[in-house]
């Protein structure tokens, strides 16, 4: 097994998670080594097509929900499991997974 294929297949069933997690953990420790910084901070893009506002039916529309929101990556030194965890804790605990973010800067 090649060092992708364990990244993306074997890693997200050890940790419990999603292979996005995954890499944005390892994208928070080489931003956070390339640019000296603890802390780094992303866009996270999603389709907007997940179940984000429950009872909202969207399978009767047309384009793409495109959701895009901040967020910050600890540069972690160490203990993967700790760092993929951590980055799986706080993507689980954006509200509505980013829908409203565009809404509140754009629109507000």
């Amino acid at each position: 097994m090649s060092d992708t294929e364990g990244l993306l297949q074997r890693v997200p069933g050890v940790f419990r998670t999603q292979v996005n997690d995954v890499l944005l953990a390892v994208l928070g420790r080489v931003l956070g080594r390339w640019s000296g910084r603890d802390r780094v901070w992303v866009d996270v893009e999603g389709h907007g097509r997940e179940e984000a506002v429950v009872g909202l039916d969207v399978s009767r529309t047309v384009g793409w929900f495109t959701s895009i929101y901040p967020v910050a990556l600890e540069a972690g030194e160490g203990d993967w499991g700790r760092d993929i965890r951590a980055v799986k804790e706080m993507l689980r605990g954006v509200p509505d997974r980013g829908i409203g973010f565009g809404a509140l800067r754009y629109l507000g």
